[in-house]
């Protein structure tokens, strides 16, 4: 309720025309601007005529008797009387005017043009002790406002200008504390009789009115350097602790009000229109003393130039944050509570007067300007935000901050996001129930169970990071860089209050990613691998044991040979090597990144202001979260992708491309490999060899190759006549049945053997080279269509098929070979084909650790170590899988 009281006794007790300055532009004057008969009122900062018979100073100030005439009457600030000085030629005092003293025992001849004089009849004291109350509730006696408040009160009544600004002064020192004995209350009684002007302390507005007005700086703003309304211009009245008026100070010259050490241009620089400034240094009581040592008081205005082509000025609410209003600073509230908000005129940086050994000090001043919504280059009436606090130790330090920030209503961000997030969500959950549903069918589910429920939040978890990654990258980029390049303002950047809808978006894509991540991984990892040898057993003779040569018409006794382990081995130690390979590697994306940003300067582009410059900017032009995140995001992105694509088109079609490699290394060791990412769906490289065996001598499997470089054998394809070995397979549940069976045969050791001596190791592989044999003799039917139980046919993918990722074709009874002219796909069994899921969470891991931590460095060590954690984690448990599934000797796995 503290601002109902305040508009109360703002519009009861000021004068109208005090309420209308308040909140309406007039013509900007100085003292040059008045004529001879005028001078320069420091109350209405404008020109007013002098009383008749009187003439302007020099200074264009005060107004004093012409020459030959001196003052008979005279009372600063509210009237002049002069009187020929021939009717005052004696030396007496008794001849003086009438109610009037001067200073000394007489009244001296006029021998210059102004004789003034001054009434003296005011209390020196009144006897009351005044209160004032500090930021933390301490409640301080003032010798000052005791001395002087009388004083100011008495003469301020009778109409001395000066004093009525000396009685404002210490309502501001007394924070603007209403009570029935308050100087502000006197102040507001004054004010409600004065005939003169008097100093606007309160708005009568609220603030939520106060602070909307969308005609009163009627000046379009923009980004054009160097051009009229690309820099805000902000003057400020001063006056003394007395009332005297101290003159115009251009605050965007001058900086008076920022009070940290640092170069002149620098503290320039945060009047640019549209640059995010923020100083702040650490000062104890000496240091500010050197630079401030007096309390001179502010009334702060914009000047700008109307569409008439005329200067004016309006004037700038304060936002003091150390008013009280039942205990409470309502002025501490956010933007949604400004019906509370008290706004007031005038405020002081420096205050070393009202308590001796004590200091008041601004240390927090943060001008905020609002573009008006859908009018673009013009700002609604800036206000500035100010709090002090109280240093009693002369060793104590306070940090000092001044700051200027842009926005604009959150609300047209914050709907364009929802709306972008509205529509791409339920998109997204359309996609992810499609691809639960493909999950379900090459699983082999018939109906929709718990584990399919599962897979539909998992994959909904994926797509939404996705959804969330790009409309924030998007807007992020499209806002920051349109911002940049504009120049004529219609963009701005969220504030930091704004930008909260925005991380939270971004740490939620982050820990979507993660699930993400870890389905996929977990998935990659669970996948079933088999590699099969089309190698047969030989028959040899046996000539070892035979004591002499055999005779012609003798036979060397024969002996069966079975196929060589070691090309299996072979096959499948390449095929664990695939499965960390990857198109971007996260060192060197991470090492790219860093030199880009902090050796070529993009980082410099993160600050917030209205041009792309690569030149080193002082560190008090502050960059935001959102722009931060949209260059890391563009610069991480734009090495990701460039990584990406050297990598294919270049590094894998003209040095080395293992994947391809390894299916080479498949035909020449005579190994297929059939791996299931899924139950019933996965990949199958034919490496069925043309020359029918790979257990061969050097010097023959050279003479293969030869044969094969000069089209002396077949083509290495599944089909006859072609040379494609890569499908995507879809295998009917028949396979299924009998795959499980016949590991079920042989997961447990007999009892038998667990009650012998021999080692446990040993009867484990001998129950695995059984089922190996099994699952070999099996699969190498199925692929020769000689299985009665399980067959396949082969096919092209279908568009629609390709594009959903979906089979729609049924293969419940006969298998399906679709044919992979890429010899690419069996990569996404591995990481190298799920590289989007990697990169994206590394993006959004860098990205939100600088968010949180606002260090490049240290962003790049957390995405770094995680990386390699997660990477390290997967490559065992890949190998693990990968020897059960296979069947193969873990102990010759390297």
């Amino acid at each position: 309720m503290a601002w109902l009281l305040f508009l109360i006794l703002d519009l009861f007790l000021t004068p109208v025309d005090a309420q209308f300055r308040s909140r309406q532009a007039t013509p900007f004057r100085t003292p040059l601007d008045c004529s001879a008969t005028s001078i320069f009122d420091s109350t209405l900062l404008d020109c007013v005529d002098c009383p008749q018979g009187t003439i302007a100073s020099e200074d264009r100030l005060r107004c004093r008797c012409p020459k030959g005439f001196f003052a008979s009457r005279w009372v600063e600030g509210a009237y002049l009387e002069c009187a020929d000085c021939r009717s005052r030629n004696a030396s007496s005092a008794s001849r003086c005017a009438d109610g009037c003293a001067e200073e000394g025992e007489e009244c001296p001849r006029c021998a210059t043009d102004e004789c003034l004089c001054e009434q003296k009849n005011a209390p020196c004291s009144s006897g009351q002790v005044e209160l004032v109350e500090w930021e933390e509730g301490v409640v301080v006696a003032s010798d000052l406002l005791s001395a002087r408040r009388a004083t100011a009160e008495t003469l301020c009544a009778r109409g001395v200008s000066r004093e009525c600004h000396h009685l404002a002064n210490l309502c501001v020192l007394q924070n603007f504390a209403l009570s029935s004995v308050s100087t502000c209350d006197a102040f507001s009684a004054i004010a409600q009789k004065a005939t003169v002007p008097m100093p606007t302390l309160f708005y009568s507005e609220e603030a939520s009115v106060e602070l909307y007005r969308e005609s009163v700086v009627d000046q379009e703003f923009n980004f054009v350097a160097g051009a009229e309304g690309s820099r805000l211009d902000l003057v400020t009245a001063v006056y003394s602790l007395n009332g005297s008026f101290l003159g115009l100070n251009t605050i965007s010259d001058t900086t008076v009000l920022q009070l940290c050490p640092l170069a002149r241009e620098t503290k320039r620089g945060a009047f640019l229109m549209g640059r995010r400034y923020r100083e702040s240094c650490e000062m104890n009581i000496e240091e500010i003393r050197a630079t401030h040592p007096d309390t001179v008081f502010f009334d702060l205005s914009i000047r700008f130039r109307a569409k008439n082509g005329h200067l004016h000025l309006y004037p700038i609410p304060v936002l003091n944050e150390n008013i009280r209003s039942h205990n409470d600073f309502v002025n501490r509230l956010g933007r949604s509570d400004d019906l509370k908000w008290v706004l007031t005129r005038r405020f002081f940086l420096t205050d070393f007067a009202t308590k001796n050994g004590s200091l008041r000090v601004a240390s927090q001043l943060q001008l905020h300007i609002q573009f008006q919504e859908g009018h673009d280059g013009y700002i609604l009436p800036p206000f500035l935000r100010i709090r002090y606090v109280t240093l009693d130790d002369p060793e104590a330090r306070v940090t000092v901050e001044f700051a200027t920030e842009y926005s604009v209503d959150g609300g047209r961000y914050e709907k364009s996001l929802e709306i972008a997030m509205s529509v791409l969500c339920s998109i997204s959950v359309l996609w992810a129930a499609l691809r639960a549903y493909s999950w379900g069918r090459r699983s082999g589910k018939v109906l929709m169970d718990v584990t399919s429920l599962v897979k539909l939040v998992l994959y909904a978890a994926e797509v939404l990071a996705d959804v969330f990654l790009l409309v924030i990258g998007v807007a992020a980029l499209w806002i920051v860089f349109a911002y940049k390049k504009q120049q004529y303002i219609a963009f701005t950047l969220p504030t930091p209050e704004q930008e909260f809808s925005f991380v939270a978006y971004l740490v939620a894509a982050l820990a979507l990613k993660t699930v993400a991540l870890l389905h996929r991984n977990v998935h990659l990892a669970l996948t079933e691998t088999f590699f099969v040898d089309w190698e047969r057993s030989r028959v040899v003779a046996d000539v070892s044991d035979a004591p002499v040569q055999l005779s012609r018409d003798l036979r060397a006794p024969r002996t069966t040979v079975p196929p060589v382990i070691w090309r299996t081995y072979m096959v499948a130690n390449e095929w664990n090597e695939l499965q960390q390979y990857r198109k971007t590697s996260v060192a060197f994306q991470l090492l790219c990144v860093l030199f880009l940003l902090h050796f070529l300067r993009l980082e410099q582009w993160t600050v917030v202001q209205p041009e792309f410059s690569l030149e080193h900017q002082p560190p008090e032009f502050e960059a935001s979260r959102f722009s931060r995140f949209a260059v890391h995001f563009l610069v991480f992105l734009g090495v990701g992708f460039a990584q990406w694509t050297f990598g294919v088109l270049v590094v894998e079609n003209l040095f080395t491309d293992p994947f391809h490699n390894f299916i080479d290394l498949c035909s020449v060791a005579n190994v297929s490999v059939l791996a299931l990412t899924h139950s019933l769906y996965g990949f199958y490289i034919h490496g069925r060899s043309v020359h029918g065996r790979a257990d061969t001598g050097m010097l023959e499997m050279n003479e293969f190759l030869h044969r094969e470089a000069n089209n002396l054998v077949g083509q290495r394809g599944l089909e006859s006549g072609t040379d494609l070995q890569t499908f995507t397979v879809s295998l009917p549940r028949a396979f299924r049945d009998i795959h499980d069976r016949i590991l079920a045969a042989h997961r447990h050791t007999s009892p038998e053997s667990r009650l012998s001596a021999i080692d446990k190791t040993t009867i484990k592989i001998e129950d695995k080279v059984k089922a190996h044999s099994e699952m070999n003799d099996f699969l190498v039917d199925l692929l020769s269509h000689t299985n009665p139980e399980v067959d396949f046919t082969v096919s092209d993918a279908r568009f629609v098929e390709a594009v959903l990722d979906l089979e729609l074709g049924d293969s419940s009874k006969i298998g399906n070979f679709v044919r992979d002219p890429s010899e690419m796909a069996f990569s996404r069994a591995f990481v190298h084909g799920n590289e989007w899921v990697h990169l994206s969470f590394e993006l959004l891991l860098f990205c939100v650790s600088d968010v949180l931590f606002g260090s490049l460095i240290l962003s790049a060590f957390i995405t770094y170590a995680t990386s390699s954690l997660i990477s390290n984690l997967m490559s065992v448990l890949f190998t693990n899988n990968l020897v059960s599934s296979s069947l193969v000797d873990h102990r010759f796995l390297l």
